[in-house]
């Protein structure tokens, strides 16, 4: 083999071998900076935008060395109103983050510390009243609860210790057997009135908990859970019929 198809060779290599990822790399419109940016470890680095059918908008996230880190907003179906936002640290997220409704209005904010729940969390209704308070420690209620009226005006107040009320008059009892173990079903009482909060346990881990509003006591919202996290919350409307879900 000749010495110039060596070098015809090697020089295609090279090229291919720098080319690999130009594809993933795009410029931002209006500068000079890059999105969607792979480096020549295959890592996504830097700001990327992530769109659904290329031209509304679903995400922005930013990485490093293929991880998630920064700040980041999504989007509503629309591509215009943000939906939430916050930071993450090495793919959790490490802030307070951010749940809005389609109008703008704020629905939570929630404060995370290495992608669990700890300190306070704030919920809001539609027109920015505050609903509930609570606060968490490794995602775990821990300190006090509480529900808000319309007005404003504390409704329930609960004091919590590892999800456990610590200041409600507790009735237990055996709801049904699954397989080996047992789930029980504890409702948490308040002036001989059934309150707000239902817990499920199967071998004293909780699998469940349900908030009920106290008049005409339809469940408000459950939460599932799995190895101590949540998987999935289920929000219903005033009238017990689901709304949304969120997983």
């Amino acid at each position: 083999m000749n010495i110039k198809l060596i070098s015809f060779i090697f020089l295609i290599c090279v090229f291919s071998s720098n080319h690999a990822f130009s594809q993933e790399s795009n410029m931002l419109p209006g500068t000079t900076d890059t999105i969607n940016k792979y480096d020549e470890r295959g890592f996504k680095q830097g700001l990327w935008i992530l769109t659904i059918n290329s031209n509304r908008l679903f995400a922005k996230i930013n990485y490093k060395d293929n991880k998630k880190n920064g700040y980041f907003e999504e989007y509503f179906q629309d591509g215009i109103n943000v939906s939430s936002k916050g930071y993450y640290k090495d793919d959790t997220i490490d802030s307070t983050l951010m749940i809005f409704y389609p109008n703008g209005t704020i629905r939570a904010e929630i404060n995370y510390k290495n992608g669990h729940k700890n300190g306070i969390s704030k919920y809001f209704n539609n027109i920015g009243g505050i609903e509930e308070l609570a606060n968490y420690v490794c995602d775990s209620n821990d300190g006090i609860f509480v529900k808000f009226d319309e007005e404003g005006d504390t409704i329930l107040l609960r004091h919590f210790s590892k999800n456990i009320c610590l200041d409600c008059k507790e009735n237990e009892y055996q709801l049904k057997n699954i397989g080996n173990g047992e789930i029980y079903e504890k409702n948490y009482y308040y002036k001989d009135k059934l309150s707000s909060i239902s817990v499920y346990l199967n071998n004293e881990e909780i699998i469940r908990r349900v908030f009920r509003i106290k008049k005409p006591y339809n469940i408000e919202k459950e939460y599932y859970y799995q190895n101590g996290k949540t998987i999935k919350c289920i929000y219903y409307n005033r009238k017990g019929k689901m709304k949304s879900e969120s997983k």
